[in-house]
C-alpha cells in the first residue's frame, strides 16, 4: 500500500501479524518517555518556587508546548489514533498546569487568576475549539509538524550561549537523551502505522537531539581541557613564587652568615 499522509492505515501489510502486538507496547513506552521529557522542567519550577521568582523560567516553554499538544490532540481525534490524542492530552494538561504554577509565582500585583484566564485559558480553549471545528486533519497535521520542529529546535538558542561561555550545563543532557529516545520510539511507531506526519518530525527531532548530545560531550571535553590549562598555569605560577622565595631565603641566609663572620 502507499504511504498515507494524514490518515492511519492499519491495514497496511507492515502492520499485520506480530507488528500489531508490538504497537501497544511501543505506545506505552512512547507515552511514558514523552511524559518524562515534559516533566523534566519540574526542577526548574521547584527552584523558582524556592526563590519566589519565575524570571529564570520562560513562559514560552509551556505556552509553546500547550499549542503543540493542542494541534496533535485535535489531529489525533480527527484521524482517531489513540497513541496521538492520549499522549498529547496528557501533555496539554501537564503544561497548562505548569503554566498556571508559573503564573502563580508572579509578583503579587500581576498574580490574579482573572488575568491568567484572559491571557492563557480562554485563548487556548478557543484554539482547541477552532482546531476541532474548522481545520481539516491534513492542515492540522502540517501545523503540528511545524510546531513540533520548533519545539525540538528550541534548545539551539542555549547551544549558542553555551558555546560562547563553554558551559555545558546550559544544555541539559538528560533532557536531550529523553528527547532522542522519545523521537526514536515515535518515528518507529509512525513508520509501523504508515503515518508520515508522525514519522518525519520524529526523525528530524531525533537528529536534532543527537546533535545536542554530541554538542554537550564536545563542550565537556573543551571545558575539561580549559580547566587543565588553568591548573597547569596556576602550578607554574606557584612554582615560580616558591623559587623566588627560596632564592630570597638563600640570599638572606648568605648575608647573615657573612655578617656573622665579619663580627
Amino acid at each position: 500500500t502507499q504511504s498515507t499522509w494524514g490518515t492511519v492505515n492499519r491495514h497496511s501489510s507492515c502492520t499485520t501479524g506480530k507488528m500489531d502486538s508490538v504497537l501497544p507496547v511501543m505506545n506505552a513506552i512512547g507515552t511514558a518517555s514523552t511524559v518524562m521529557m515534559w516533566g523534566s522542567v519540574m526542577p526548574m519550577l521547584r527552584t523558582a518556587h524556592k526563590l519566589g521568582d519565575n524570571s529564570a523560567v520562560p513562559e514560552k516553554i509551556f505556552l509553546a508546548t500547550c499549542i503543540n499538544c493542542s494541534l496533535w490532540l485535535s489531529y489525533g481525534f480527527k484521524v482517531w489514533e489513540p497513541a496521538i490524542y492520549i499522549v498529547n492530552t496528557i501533555g496539554f494538561c501537564m503544561d497548562f498546569s505548569f503554566l498556571a504554577f508559573w503564573h502563580h509565582l508572579n509578583p503579587e500585583k500581576t498574580r490574579g487568576w482573572d488575568r491568567f484566564c484572559f491571557r492563557y485559558g480562554f485563548p487556548l480553549a478557543a484554539l482547541l475549539v477552532f482546531e476541532f471545528a474548522a481545520i481539516p486533519a491534513t492542515v492540522l497535521a502540517w501545523f503540528a509538524v511545524i510546531a513540533c520542529l520548533v519545539m525540538y529546535s528550541s534548545p539551539l538558542q542555549n547551544m549558542v550561549k553555551a558555546f560562547k561561555t563553554v558551559d555545558p550545563s546550559l544544555v541539559p543532557l538528560s533532557t536531550c537523551i529523553m528527547a532522542a529516545s522519545t523521537s526514536f520510539i515515535w518515528a518507529v511507531y509512525g513508520a509501523i502505522i504508515d503515518n508520515m506526519f508522525m514519522c518525519v518530525p520524529s526523525i528530524l527531532g531525533l537528529a536534532l537531539a543527537v546533535i545536542q548530545i554530541s554538542f554537550v560531550f564536545y563542550l565537556r571535553r573543551k571545558a575539561a581541557a580549559a580547566n587543565l590549562t588553568v591548573d597547569a598555569n596556576a602550578s607554574k605560577v606557584d612554582v615560580g613564587k616558591y623559587s623566588k622565595i627560596e632564592n630570597q631565603t638563600l640570599i638572606n641566609g648568605g648575608a647573615s652568615s657573612s655578617s656573622q663572620s665579619i663580627v
